[in-house]
């Protein structure tokens, strides 16, 4: 039968031109930028990596010379001699005091040991260990201090200025006019100011600190706090000694510094400043304006949701070039470039989307993380979870337009349920002691995982209970180390003053079940009678693994036919742990949901007529249902069908009413869990069945959304709108080639004023301008190409649009192109013309024949010698190649080359190895998907 069908679809579809085109637009990482995801973690736990806290530090005064470039006067480039003095409590009688170093140089001589009580009488020092395993310094003394005496300790030492992005270290960057310029920043999380003076480097071990920079002339400094003085050198010439405020009450792994010369935009919070520091170019740009602001209004929101002021004097961002995370240092975050500067009319919404969260969730920390601290790193949640929580608060108030508290679903909620059915999960509260393990817990699950369980309590709390909880655990727990039952005690608190709790549960128990374990539940609402559904809960299982067990509090919302949204998330019924199921009145013959607006952290399975109930909903009115409800059902099925709890059939009806659809939410689920599905379809003749059904549905979605550029549409109807053309040009709609030939016109008419506004859809429609125009457009893309300049990012793009052709004389005219240096395509850009012609269903059918019988210049032209133009092809069609006779065509291309392309026999490999993985994914689920959509 399948072979019969096969056959059939084949006759009917040969001789079909696909007009398909690649999505321009890459999915879009969901979660927060810059966690260290996919880290296993390690069986065994060493107590010793801690300190015994024998010695509580009060007070550091940190000195730190940054050498920067090459002056033999003061020491060698890339160091930074300084100095440290503490102050603290030894806690119980002692004669050795341990504390944290790493890779620095410590003048051993300089080291001095003293009661505050007697400074000039320094106490003996019999010994000096140090413990490279576990960073630690060790000195042992000649008299025991006594319990409760105040020590004072100095040590002169020599930090490495490294370019790790890892302690104190330094990037490069160039200027406007190609001017290389270096600059000096800080990364102390999680443990590594030992890197650059000896410090008790435990998060708990809060103290205050007094930086003083020295630094060149050239440069300025920035730290925590407000500058107070700034004098020359009296040793060296051409020195400054930058002296800073003291901080608050602080860990070691918020101390910050940064030597530059930058310059900043300024926002105000009240009368405090919030300056963006960037390269001087990106400042007159005007790149810095938006995010001094919004860090400047997040920090006003923030001080009115928690009730409690910022501590500090102002507010600094520092955008730094090569690094891959943003740091919360109080009073001094750094930012990678890209993620802190926006241009508008040069910056897509998508990335001033990520830029409002990465703000929101920094300004989030100086409350949850600076103010209060985790007492060790095994809660990391209680500083990531609670500041991704919160975060989307913000954003809902500095920039409404991004509808922050709704992207939370796609950022936190579905994001993190993918992770912790992984094997990468760990609980949210999880024993971790060395600093492998450490990083570790700076996880999707520490991040999106806590915030959206704090959602979950949101839900059953409400949302002023729930403030009120947080801001009592900041009152109370202000300077401090924090554990997880701290901030349980004040929800509890919260609670019971609201009586937000049924008799008989506790917050402790609630979260306890949500926070020890790992995993989450999958809810069954299953037919019991004609009256009554069962509701129960079992671990969800990912890869047909049914080894572990679990069971939750469970809070469940529930909305009916007759009842179909509720005023708030307060559960009508809790599934509790260890106990069996709940019988729920309910007339089966008309549908019900539970876990409104997905606000519980579970998924759920219907009885399959109670899915087709809720299925006829859709297709009758779909606005009925919850948007949040809707993306959530949508999520749970298809990734049900993928764990086989379903077929993928169940999850494909659910998408018949998207014609009706417009809300960001659901189509970024719809596009999430179609993508793949895309790809593949995308080089087989099954492709004509996906345009066929997605297409009138992306259609209805823009003619809803609105189609024409228009500069009032930001904010997440830009991103949705930018979406749906990329989609509905790629499948080959009439009215997105329609619009594409109206705008080359417009274009061709006033060359120097592109007409897409957009920017987020500008190489959506730049690439259909390109496939709907034939040679005149690929000659009128091709001279702006031509025109972009040093631009590499504009280069790229329209790189793209001119690999979207779809006439193969012009394809082959473009893979020409890229072997003639006088053609117009710049060196750099011709191995990119490659992979990018491949990724097109067009260049796919002839881009071997091209190798074929131009290998040698491709590999000596394009590759300068190296074969890796020829592994990018390869593993670009072992991305879409899906049938029997797609690989037979890949290995006589292999043999016929053999001797030439041994070097990358590996490479090869993987790409046979993908596309025969992609023929048995066709076989089965593509098999089935095809078999649906061809009833359709």
């Amino acid at each position: 039968m399948k072979e019969l069908i096969r056959i059939l679809a084949a006759a009917l579809l040969l001789g079909v031109c696909l007009a398909q085109l690649p999505l321009q637009i890459k999915p879009r990482p969901r979660g927060f930028p810059g966690k260290r995801d996919g880290i296993k973690r390690n069986a065994n736990i060493e107590p010793l990596y801690r300190l015994n806290n024998t010695f509580i530090p009060s007070h550091y005064d940190v000195e730190v010379r940054v050498i920067l470039d090459n002056d033999d006067t003061v020491g060698p480039q890339f160091t930074a001699p300084g100095k440290v003095r503490i102050v603290g409590v030894n806690q119980e009688s002692s004669s050795r005091i341990v504390l944290h170093t790493n890779e620095l140089t410590v003048n051993t001589s300089s080291i001095t040991v003293s009661l505050t009580a007697t400074p000039d009488q320094r106490l003996d020092i019999s010994g000096i260990r140090e413990d490279d395993e576990r960073d630690f310094f060790i000195i042992e003394l000649g008299s025991e201090i006594d319990a409760e005496a105040e020590v004072e300790i100095y040590m002169e030492h020599v930090a490495k200025i490294s370019s790790s992005g890892v302690g104190l270290f330094y990037r490069e960057y160039l200027t406007e006019l190609g001017e290389s310029r270096r600059l000096a920043v800080t990364q102390f999380a999680m443990v590594e100011a030992r890197r650059m003076f000896p410090c008790f480097d435990e998060p708990e071990l809060k103290a205050t600190f007094e930086l003083t920079v020295i630094r060149r002339d050239n440069y300025t400094s920035l730290s925590n706090t407000e500058l107070v003085t700034s004098t020359p050198d009296p040793q060296y010439s051409g020195w400054t000694i930058d002296k800073y405020a003291p901080t608050v009450k602080m860990s070691t792994y918020l101390v910050a510094l940064s030597v530059n010369d930058y310059s900043y935009a300024e926002a105000l919070f009240g009368d405090k400043p919030s300056r963006t520091y960037a390269p001087k170019h990106l400042i007159d740009e005007g790149g810095g304006n938006y995010s001094a602001d919004i860090q400047a209004k997040s920090l006003l929101f923030f001080e009115s949701y928690y009730n409690e002021t910022y501590k500090l004097s102002k507010m600094d961002a520092v955008a730094v070039p090569g690094v891959s995370g943003s740091m919360e240092n109080w009073g001094m975050n750094v930012h990678p470039i890209p993620r802190t500067m926006f241009v508008p009319g040069k910056t897509t919404e998508a990335l001033r989307n990520l830029i409002t969260l990465v703000f929101c969730h920094e300004m989030a920390h100086q409350w949850f993380g600076n103010l209060v601290t985790f007492k060790w790193w095994n809660e990391v949640y209680l500083n990531e979870g609670l500041s991704v929580y919160t975060q989307y608060r913000a954003m809902e108030v500095v920039s409404p337009d991004l509808m922050g508290v709704e992207y939370a679903i796609l950022d936190a909620v579905q994001n993190s349920m993918l992770y912790d059915a992984s094997d990468f999960t760990h609980p949210l509260s999880f024993d971790v002691t060395t600093p492998e393990e450490i990083e570790s817990m700076f996880s999707t699950i520490s991040y999106e995982k806590g915030a959206s369980v704090l959602r979950m309590v949101e839900g059953f709390l409400t949302r002023e209970t729930l403030r009120k909880g947080l801001q009592a655990y900041l009152k109370k727990m202000s300077f401090q180390g924090a554990q997880q039952e701290d901030l349980f005690d004040s929800l509890e608190e919260a609670a019971l003053a609201d009586n937000r709790l049924p008799v008989g549960l506790a917050m402790h128990d609630i979260m306890n079940s949500w926070t020890v374990q790992s995993g989450f539940p999958v809810v069954r609402v299953q037919i019991a009678n004609e009256t009554a559904v069962q509701i129960s809960q079992e671990r969800f299982r990912n890869n047909g693994s049914d080894e572990l067990e679990g069971s939750w509090y469970v809070p469940i919302t529930i909305v009916t036919a007759d009842k179909p949204s509720l005023e708030n998330n307060i559960p009508q019924v809790w599934l509790e742990k260890d106990r069996g199921s709940q019988m729920v009145e309910h007339d089966v013959s008309t549908w019900i949901m539970i876990n409104q607006n997905a606000t519980g952290f579970y998924r759920v399975l219907y009885d399959e007529p109670l899915l087709l109930l809720i299925q006829k909903q859709l297709e009758l009115d779909e606005s009925v249902i919850s948007p949040l409800s809707r993306s959530q059902l949508l999520d749970d099925y298809f990734v049900l069908a993928n764990e086989k709890y379903v077929s993928i059939e169940a999850a494909l009806n659910l998408t018949r009413y998207l014609e009706q659809e417009t809300h960001f939410t659901v189509w970024s689920v719809v596009f999430s869990h179609f993508r793949n599905v895309h790809t593949m379809f995308s080089s087989n003749p099954t492709y004509v069945l996906l345009q066929s059904y997605l297409l009138p549905k992306l259609e209805a979605a823009l003619a809803a959304v609105g189609i024409e550029e228009s500069q009032s549409r930001t904010g997440t109807l830009a991103i949705l709108r930018a979406d749906l053309l990329d989609w509905a040009c790629s499948l080959g709609s009439s009215v997105c080639y329609d619009y594409a030939k109206l705008l080359l016109a417009q274009w061709q008419a006033n060359p120097n004023t592109s007409p897409i506004s957009s920017v987020d859809a500008r190489a959506t429609l730049e690439c259909a301008i390109v496939a709907a125009g034939g040679q005149p457009a690929f000659d009128f893309v091709f001279a702006k190409y031509q025109d972009s300049g040093n631009s590499a990012e504009i280069r790229d793009e329209l790189l793209s649009a001119l690999a979207c052709t779809t006439e193969v004389s012009i394809m082959n005219d473009l893979l020409h192109k890229a072997l003639n240096s006088t053609s117009g395509i710049a060196p750099e850009d011709a191995g990119n013309v490659l992979t990018k012609v491949t990724a097109t269903q067009l260049g796919r059918t002839v881009i071997l024949n091209f190798l074929s019988e131009n290998l040698e210049d491709v590999i000596n032209v394009i590759g300068d010698g190296n074969l890796q133009p020829i592994s990018n092809v390869l593993e670009t069609l072992g991305n879409y190649w899906n049938l029997q006779a797609q690989l037979e065509q890949l290995q006589a291309f292999v043999t016929a080359h053999q001797e030439r392309l041994t070097p990358i026999n590996m490479d090869i490999d993987s790409a046979i190895r993908a596309i025969q993985d992609n023929i048995s994914w066709m076989n089965s689920t593509g098999f089935e998907i095809w078999m649906w959509l061809w009833f359709q």
